[in-house]
């Protein structure tokens, strides 16, 4: 029922105004417009809701044949500080659109390991689409949408990548590099707004861990149009960033 990497940014009720994934127990990866003043206007972001599923309900539960089963309710933790990428937006709009969020409290994954748990960068000199071969990377957020309806329950599905052309052509200067096109197919869900942040993700190639390979960063509106692909943040190209500005 969950998808443990991924976190809601908002305010004291859950909301999608964005969306991120847990890389340890301090900090969680998102993306720099969810953090950016002149993106979030009048809006601020303080709270980070980890462990939900649905946004509508304080527990999470499922009938089985043994009968309801309830997990634990999601957790609400401050931010201490964030660290958005310094050439964000300088290149094109939505450029290097990456930032880091240290939380105020120190996650205990052992505790709720069915409902948060980290996210695993790619490693050194990886190559994505070499990675991922003839498979489909794995898309989570609260914003996912078919036909351009929003949801409040967290959505796992796989989209497919598009060829770099096609963003290079809707996007113009906005692609920039450093960046993946994904989606944008007939009939299929695509990241919608409240979702950037939201991870996109590739298995191992045998079982998880996840490997993060993209952050939502921007594309059509309204969501989820045939042809129009959603570009995420190349989490690989910023691997060595993350890292360095990651306290202990």
């Amino acid at each position: 029922m969950k998808f443990p990497i991924c976190s809601v940014e908002g305010n004291n009720t859950p909301s999608f105004q964005c969306a991120g994934a847990i890389l340890n127990s301090k900090y969680v990866l998102t993306a720099a417009n969810c953090l950016d003043p002149e993106s979030l206007g009048e809006k601020r972001l303080s709270v980070i809701h980890l462990g939900d599923y649905n946004l509508d309900t304080e527990k999470d539960c499922l009938l089985t044949l043994l009968g309801l089963r309830c997990s634990k309710p999601h957790i609400a933790v401050g931010i201490e500080e964030t660290v958005l990428h310094p050439d964000y937006n300088i290149r094109g709009k939505y450029s290097d659109d990456i930032a880091l969020i240290r939380l105020n409290a120190t996650l205990n994954f052992e505790d709720r390991s069915t409902t948060i748990g980290p996210v695993c960068l790619p490693p050194k000199d990886f190559n994505f689409k070499a990675f991922a071969g003839n498979r489909t990377p794995v898309a989570a957020g609260w914003g996912l949408s078919k036909y351009g309806e929003g949801s409040n329950i967290l959505f796992r599905v796989n989209i497919p990548i598009a060829d770099d052309a096609l963003c290079r052509k809707r996007y113009k200067e906005n692609f920039v590099g450093n960046q993946l096109c994904i989606g944008g197919s007939e009939g299929g869900f695509d990241t919608c707004s409240g979702e950037s942040g939201s991870p996109l993700v590739m298995p191992g190639y045998y079982a998880p861990p996840f490997l993060e390979v993209g952050i939502a960063s921007f594309g059509p509106f309204p969501c989820g149009l045939e042809g129009f692909p959603t570009v995420y943040t190349n989490v690989a190209d910023y691997r060595d960033w993350i890292i360095k500005n990651m306290k202990p």
